[in-house]
């Protein structure tokens, strides 16, 4: 996942300063109106039992399990359109650059490393805490 990690960092400094200009023509109102929004969502469609090690696919139907990922998915892309549209409105490329790449690493890769963790935690220790 290293490879991963620095793969995105690469193409995200890359296009960074094309994140700068993205929303040029809209109000700041706007871009924070659905900011927020997006945000919002992202707290309503969070799956918080797989960052504690419990995975809802496994106990679930086909059909529920295929509405469990996509709320995964539509909760990570709220995140990213808000931290996107948030990075467009920074002064420095260099900023937009790591207030996105932080929101990558804390959205994306640290809840499904924290799901590894607690499943192993969760068979070596019955009792663990978190």
């Amino acid at each position: 996942r290293l490879s991963d990690i620095i793969l995105v960092g690469l193409l995200l400094r890359i296009f960074a300063s094309l994140l700068r200009t993205l929303t040029a023509s809209y109000s700041s109102d706007t871009v924070l109106a659905l900011s927020i929004s997006s945000l919002v969502l992202h707290m309503l469609t969070f799956d918080r039992a797989f960052g504690i090690g419990r995975d809802r696919i496994e106990e679930v139907s086909v059909d529920s399990s295929n509405a469990i990922l996509e709320t995964r998915a539509f909760s990570l892309n709220a995140v990213f359109l808000s931290s996107t549209l948030l990075a467009s409105r920074m002064q420095r490329t260099s900023s937009a650059f790591t207030f996105i790449y932080l929101t990558i690493i804390l959205f994306a890769y640290y809840p499904e490393a924290r799901f590894h963790f607690a499943q192993q935690t969760s068979k070596s220790q019955p009792y663990g805490t978190y």
